[in-house]
């Protein structure tokens, strides 16, 4: 089964998510910016990871620093973070559905009661599996 890693990177805090060629999560973590390249590491050897997919936001250059000298490991794709919270945001709450009157409100004013980078590494994956199915990858 082929599979992909995809990064959220930020300055502070990040997500990782392993995806399937459907884009079915398999895992996802939130993990600090300072350990990111450690774990993308780590999941890469944990899962037999294709292509880790990185948002090209905030902290997507030290991700790239680190693997230039690594480009044996895994090849790197880089996918446009634009709108990816509010994508995320929907994600979260559908697997963590508002309650009382909060079902009233729009999904873009709620506050989610965690960090949702995961999400968003699953947005990213989604978006590049969407754009680069791996069907079409040998």
């Amino acid at each position: 089964m082929k599979m992909i890693l995809a990064v959220d990177p930020g300055s502070v805090k990040g997500g990782l998510a392993v995806l399937d060629d459907t884009g079915k999560v398999l895992e996802r973590k939130l993990v600090d910016a300072e350990t990111i390249c450690r774990e993308i590491l780590f999941f890469s050897a944990k899962y037999p990871v294709y292509k880790v997919v990185v948002g090209r936001g905030v902290g997507s250059y030290p991700i790239k620093k680190f693997f230039t000298d690594r480009s044996n490991i895994f090849e790197l794709e880089f996918v446009d973070e634009k709108f990816s919270t509010l994508e995320a945001k929907r994600l979260f709450f559908k697997d963590h559905p508002p309650v009382f009157l909060q079902k009233l409100l729009p999904i873009s004013i709620l506050i989610p009661a965690r960090p949702i980078d995961d999400y968003s590494a699953v947005v990213l994956g989604r978006r590049y599996l969407k754009k680069c199915p791996m069907s079409n990858v040998q």
